[in-house]
Order: C-alpha cells, then structure tokens, then sequence
C-alpha cells in the first residue's frame, strides 16, 4: 500500500495496542506515534478510526508525566468522535473520562470539573438510570468534589449513589461503603442533620462490617470517635451504645492484651453525664442503667 495508506497507519495501531499488552510501553510509543503520524495527513472521516490509538498513547504518555501531550491527544479524539452524528455515545463518554483523568493529575480541576458533568451525561443514556455503573459514575463525582472541599455540590451526586445502592439487595459493599462514608462526612458537619448523621454511621458501620466481618478491629476505633462528636453534641445516650460496642470488639480481637482504660473512662463519663441530664426522654435513663 506504500508508507502513509491509512491500511499501515491502522495495523501499526494494532500492534501498537498488542506491544502495550505485553509490557512494552516504549515499543508501543513509538509504534502509536508511527500510526498517527499516517494518521495527520488523512481526513477527519478516516482519522476515526486512528481515536483508540491517541487514546492509548495519551495513557502511556499520563503514567510518564507528560500531561500536556496526553490531553492534546484525548481532546482531538474526542474532537473527532464528536463528529459523527449517532453511534459512537459510549466512546464519545469513556473519552471524556479519560480527559477527566488527564486534567485531574495536571491540577486544572475547574476544566476536569466541566469534564465531569459532561461525561455523566454522555453517560446518561448508555446505562440505566438505576444501573450500578450509574452509581458508580455518581459516587465518582461526588467523592472527587467532596475531597477539594465543594460538599454542598457534592452531596446530591453522594446521596444518588447511595439511593441506587440501596435499591440493590446485594450491592458492592465497598463502593456502598465509600458512598455512604462520603455523605457521612458531608453530613457529620451539620448540627440540624445529627438524626441522619447516626442513621447513615450505622450504615456505613453495616456496610463495613459486610466487607470485614462484624468484629473487625477496623470498625472499632470508628465507633469510639463518632461517639465522642455525639456525646459532644448532648447526644449521650446514642454515643453509649457506640462504646460498648467498641470495646467489646477490642476486647475480643486483643483479650488482655488490651487495655480498656480510657475507653471505660470514656463510657462512665458519657453514663453520667446522662443520669445528671434532666428531663430526658425515658428511654434515655434506660440507656444509662443498662
């Protein structure tokens, strides 16, 4: 076919592709750039087929620090992929979280932020609303938000993860977890929202006790803390049953290796404080005698 026919430029992007499965990322380097360098000289229309290249080699190019190159690269692709009127929804879609990846590890979070949004909706009509890649694409978001600090953008996008994970009988506990722990921490911040708060900290605690058994030392040091902020919150007879659990978990995985001091200090004083509180509910005191 002679050098630059779109043929070779399409098989040096196969093997390309092949050499990168193999281990062989500066074979697969050069052999891409071989294939788009073909690949410049040819029209829009034809350069369609040339998109799964640029987007392997920008992936080759983010793991070796070369961000500039590897956005350049993931932007013409979609570029192009966004010149055909209908069918490639799903590439046009991944493409846009791959640039959402490029501009998050060069630090340019506004334009990954506008990213976001745009893939989610290139998503929207790919997988059922209900779908767990749906919820997966909004815990996505509402982490990535909640960790530069935007909560109140991030909880709508938290609280859609959680209700589709809910919606699952059996739902994948870690990402539950993750979704639930994340509206925990945007929620935990507010005084009016303290009734969910403990509602959704019981959850996140079932949903890790789900992964790691009930009785794993990881859940204990969770329920001693959320104790503390409750029972500093006047809210002494949701945090005592918090510490009793905790130490019977300690107790448990360490025996007498452990020493339970502190925390047996913690539960007299959380008793306390709530047999001296007047005017407590009933059922209040019964926390504190039990």
């Amino acid at each position: 076919y002679g050098e630059g026919n779109a043929n070779v430029g399409l098989t040096l992007g196969r093997l390309g592709a092949l050499l990168r499965q193999m281990g062989d990322d500066p074979g697969a380097e050069q052999t891409f750039r071989d294939a788009l360098e073909i690949a410049a000289r040819l029209p829009d229309e034809t350069n369609l087929a040339f998109c799964d290249a640029r987007c392997e080699l920008a992936q080759i190019l983010q793991k070796r620090g070369k961000l500039d190159e590897a956005e350049v690269l993931v932007r013409e692709s979609l570029r192009i992929r966004r010149l055909r009127p209908a069918g490639l929804e799903f590439q046009i879609a991944a493409t846009l979280e791959q640039l959402v990846g490029v501009l998050s590890f060069s630090g340019k979070d506004p334009e990954a932020e506008a990213a976001f949004e745009e893939m989610i909706e290139a998503y929207r009509p790919v997988f059922a609303p209900d779908s767990a890649t749906a919820a997966w694409l909004q815990l996505s978001y509402g982490l990535w938000l909640r960790q530069r600090g935007k909560t109140d953008k991030a909880e709508p996008y938290l609280r859609e993860a959680v209700r589709i994970y809910r919606l699952n009988p059996n739902p994948p506990r870690d990402l539950y977890a993750a979704a639930l722990d994340g509206l925990f921490q945007v929620l935990r911040k507010r005084e009016e929202a303290m009734d969910e708060t403990v509602s959704v900290f019981h959850e996140v605690m079932d949903a890790i006790g789900h992964l790691y058994g009930r009785d794993h030392l990881l859940i204990a040091p969770h329920l001693l803390g959320f104790a503390q902020m409750l029972e500093e919150r006047d809210r002494a007879a949701d945090a005592i049953p918090l510490v009793v659990d905790g130490i019977r978990i300690y107790r448990k995985a360490k025996g007498n290796d452990w020493d339970a001091t502190s925390s047996l200090k913690m539960l007299d004083r959380f008793v306390r404080r709530l047999v001296l509180a007047p005017e407590l509910a009933e059922a209040k005191y019964q926390v504190a005698a039990r």
